[in-house]
């Protein structure tokens, strides 16, 4: 789900809803096992924490490694930690469903329902 409200958000939403269970991975989760490497001079450290040293994986470090540097900050913690969705390219960033959609005003009440 790399970008807010896409595609695969509608897709991930409707399972969810229709009771499929969802799976979630990181790059770490998939990343081959770090051996020899200096951890404090590793550009991977900040998110590894040193987690590719018990790695059973088969995402080579070094790809890993070119990605990351490729990347803006918010598109690798989408794509390779899976955060949350990239908000670039939004015009309102911010914007979270769960504090800024409220019950629509201009709805009828229920019956017997008080304001």
């Amino acid at each position: 789900m790399h970008k807010a409200y896409g595609l695969m958000h509608r897709v991930i939403t409707d399972a969810a809803v229709n009771g499929y269970c969802i799976f979630k991975w990181c790059i770490f989760d998939v990343m081959e096992k770090c051996e020899g490497r200096d951890c404090g001079e590793c550009p991977l450290w900040e998110d590894c924490g040193g987690k590719a040293r018990n790695a059973d994986g088969f995402f080579k470090i070094e790809d890993a490694i070119t990605k990351k540097r490729l990347a803006s900050k918010e598109a690798w913690d989408a794509e390779a930690l899976c955060l949350m969705p990239s908000q670039e390219g939004l015009i309102y960033k911010e914007f979270d469903i769960s504090v800024h959609v409220v019950s629509d005003p201009f709805e009828k009440e229920p019956e017997g329902a008080g304001r």
